[in-house]
């Protein structure tokens, strides 16, 4: 089965809400006037982030690029959520995959295969393919 290479593109979404913040312990208050009361009426809004930036690279066996991104899908996905070091979770989103086939490495049974195939279709009117070049080239400088 064909290797197929995943490009994975996406961002990380969050929403940060501050949350258990007592200010009237957190400062010196010695100056204050003594006797009147502290009042903390302190409201925070929570804060959508979003972080660009995301890739990661990866391969999957597959019958073809259609199959490929679809194996990729099931590993990253629009809403799959993350956790990072500062225990936040975040929601991945905007994915997007650039999928290319995988070319096997050239090695001598290859190129002999190759060479072959290329001896028969010259001997029929073929054309030399990209791949069939690349045999010769292997080949010649194997040599």
């Amino acid at each position: 089965m064909p290797t197929y290479i995943i490009n994975a593109t996406f961002t990380l979404e969050t929403e940060i809400e501050v949350e258990g913040v007592d200010l009237a312990r957190q400062w010196d208050w010695s100056d204050a006037v003594e006797g009147e009361e502290v009042e903390d009426t302190s409201y925070f809004r929570s804060s959508s982030i979003e972080a660009d930036g995301g890739e990661l690279r990866f391969a999957v066996e597959a019958t073809d690029e259609y199959e490929a991104e679809s194996k990729a899908g099931t590993i990253i996905f629009d809403g799959q959520e993350v956790e990072d070091d500062n225990s936040l979770t975040w929601a991945i989103t905007n994915v997007s995959f650039e999928v290319s086939l995988k070319e096997p490495e050239m090695d001598k049974e290859r190129a002999k295969m190759l060479v072959t195939a290329f001896i028969s279709a010259f001997a029929e009117g073929g054309k030399l393919t990209d791949e069939m070049a690349e045999a010769f080239r292997f080949l010649l400088e194997a040599l």
